[in-house]
């Protein structure tokens, strides 16, 4: 498991339409912290995905002026509002470089009293006091995330909080220190054997090491 659900006020959207895929990103509020998120979608395979974005750009008004771009040609403006437009959003996490990135798997719009809220939830374990080996589909993914005493040797599903770094309230930036913290956690009988965490770890390294 890896996933993140959110409530957020829109903030700014691009999107990029080429020949073989479309790419959306954007930013959003969500209880005062700006996060920014992406999508790439396949025309070949994600159409209907395609089109539902196309579909939900005419009803979408962010704060700030946003645009539709075809192969890098301004195609379409979505018109800022004082009331930006709030979006469900659900996806999974990276990790790179000490950033973290969203990849958005869902979104839609939803009512303007929706409250604020973001979830993240993961399954995996830590490789040390520190680091979190969580799978992806097929992918290795490694998190810098504090562990909780009695939190070693097993498989562990995580409840998260992602802490920005800052926080904006009436206007001003409130800095603290950032990254994922468990919120919650429950063991399991499971774990990954030292051949499977090699494993993983080296497929990591590869695939880091080409980025």
């Amino acid at each position: 498991m890896n996933r993140f659900l959110c409530i957020a006020q829109l903030q700014e959207l691009r999107i990029d339409l080429y020949q073989t895929h479309m790419k959306a990103r954007f930013s959003v509020i969500t209880n005062n912290q700006c996060l920014t998120m992406s999508q790439t979608l396949s025309r070949k395979w994600n159409e209907a995905q395609i089109k539902s974005w196309l579909a939900m750009s005419q009803y979408i008004h962010p704060r700030i002026d946003s645009y539709i771009y075809v192969k890098n040609k301004h195609y379409y403006t979505m018109k800022k509002s004082d009331i930006p437009t709030r979006l469900l959003v659900s996806g999974n996490i990276n990790e790179w470089k000490k950033s973290l990135y969203y990849n958005v798997q869902y979104c839609r719009i939803v009512e303007n009293n929706a409250a604020d809220s973001m979830n993240i939830e993961m399954d995996g374990q830590w490789l040390d006091s520190s680091r979190f080996l969580n799978i992806c589909g097929d992918s290795p993914r490694v998190f810098t995330i504090k562990r909780p005493d009695g939190c070693d040797g097993c498989i562990c599903r995580l409840q998260l909080e992602y802490d920005a770094g800052y926080s904006i309230e009436q206007n001003r930036v409130i800095t603290y220190p950032s990254g994922l913290r468990v919120v919650d956690y429950k063991r399991t009988d499971a774990a990954m054997s030292q051949e499977e965490i090699d494993k993983w770890m080296l497929e990591w390294s590869i695939v880091n090491e080409e980025i």
